[in-house]
């Protein structure tokens, strides 16, 4: 476990397969507010936005491994639909920084307009935007 304190606010962004362009990625950016209990630390997604992210991560040390979901936005390419999956970050010495991968299920749309579960990965990052005490 860190003797580090991650609560305050962060920036999140992930990076996904682009829909529109295949073989380029597509990002997505959260402010979450993140709250730390030991070695936990809880993270939601902050404004008043229609999309909505929970990250539930585990510290150890320079480790941070948990669980995210997402409720996409409605009015949105993703139509409102929520997903879920696994991240993995390596914390910077620091403490600034987060930086690894996730992994989870989405939609891929067959020829015949139906669409098929398939398992993506891609880049996550979470910054320090501020800290407990700002």
């Amino acid at each position: 476990m860190s003797n580090q304190d991650f609560s305050g606010m962060w920036r999140c962004v992930y990076w996904y397969p682009s829909n529109e362009r295949p073989g380029e990625e597509d990002m997505t950016e959260y402010y979450v507010e993140a709250r730390q209990t030991g070695d936990k630390l809880a993270l939601e997604s902050m404004g008043d936005r229609s999309d909505h992210m929970v990250v539930n991560l585990t510290i150890d040390h320079h480790l941070a491994t948990g669980n995210w979901t997402e409720d996409t936005k409605p009015e949105g390419e993703f139509e409102g639909l929520q997903y879920s999956g696994a991240v993995q970050l390596l914390i910077s010495d620091d403490g600034k920084q987060m930086n690894g991968a996730w992994v989870g299920v989405g939609r891929e749309k067959q020829a015949d307009g139906s669409y098929q579960p398939q398992i993506y990965t891609g880049k996550w990052q979470l910054v320090r935007a501020g800290s407990a005490e700002s």
